[in-house]
């Protein structure tokens, strides 16, 4: 009975993760020939489609949807922006953990029928299913965490280089933004875009430092702010936060390279050294079961 609810909730997470990660790659795509539009450019979405997920939500008692939206719709929408999505739509993502439930629910009971097994299968494949889309998107909020840690460095010296050039700090993040194709380029052509339309300088990059929650980029924001506010050369206290940031992407890499031999330490004691056991060991085990 174990065996079958570790087996049924296998399929249905490896199933769930190819549906989502398939559905966010269409997403994806269709997002991108608006996705590096020049800073000031009208977004054409006159061509948006309504997903399944929002399909699947609408379906339901409109009081019940407006409970789960109240309940989780904040949490989700706070997620996904911070995996990227510009305009979050929680109620979509929503609806898709619904059916993700709804299928694995009705896998469960299909190999368990309704046996004792079913006790644990069916809430097992249930609550994995449910999942997915949760750790889906908090790998891509991890993913996407390391790009910036690694791309900042850079663009915090090119936009010091341009503010010397003779740019201001507006001109020289679009300068960036029109050439780089990369998360930090996305976050910071969001932000001259708000100031364009009229929101306040700080306000915008305040947002930006609460929602991306890094420290590289809130000692960015905190240097913008004091340069502003005290008057002091803007370019080169960015030239510090560049050298500070450096500090953070190394500081980043040796704490990788310190965990590699733990992550190393799982295949090689559950897949190696067994195999190895084996290979020694197996022909004296033959033998004697011979002798």
């Amino acid at each position: 009975m174990i065996i079958d609810g570790l087996s049924i909730a296998a399929i249905s997470l490896f199933a769930s993760y190819s549906v989502v990660k398939t559905v966010n790659s269409a997403c994806d795509a269709s997002r991108g020939s608006r996705h590096r539009l020049p800073p000031g450019d009208p977004v054409d979405t006159a061509g948006k489609m309504m997903l399944p997920g929002a399909i699947m939500m609408d379906l339901l008692p409109r009081k019940i949807t407006e409970f789960m939206m109240n309940q989780r719709g904040p949490q989700i929408s706070a997620k996904l922006r911070e995996a990227g999505e510009h305009e979050p739509d929680a109620k979509s993502q929503l609806g898709w953990q619904l059916m993700l439930a709804a299928f694995g629910f009705i896998v469960g009971v299909g190999i368990s029928g309704f046996s004792a097994s079913a006790l644990l299968i069916v809430p097992v494949g249930t609550w994995f299913c449910w999942k997915v889309p949760v750790f889906q998107i908090n790998q891509r909020i991890e993913s996407r965490r390391k790009t910036v840690v690694g791309a900042m460095p850079d663009f915090i010296d090119l936009v010091a280089i341009a503010i010397e050039a003779g740019l201001n700090l507006d001109q020289a993040i679009a300068a960036y933004c029109a050439r780089f194709d990369n998360p930090v380029a996305d976050e910071f052509a969001r932000v001259v875009e708000e100031m364009r339309l009229g929101r306040p300088r700080m306000a915008a990059f305040n947002d930006l430092a609460a929602t991306l929650d890094l420290d590289v980029v809130v000692n960015f924001v905190t240097a913008i702010q004091n340069s502003y506010e005290l008057g002091g050369p803007l370019s080169a206290s960015l030239k510090e936060q560049a050298v500070s940031a450096r500090r953070c992407r190394r500081t980043l890499i040796q704490e990788k390279t310190a965990a590699a031999p733990i992550k190393m330490l799982f295949p090689i004691a559950g897949l190696i050294l067994p195999s190895l056991m084996i290979v020694i060991l197996g022909p004296a085990f033959i033998q004697i079961a011979g002798g």
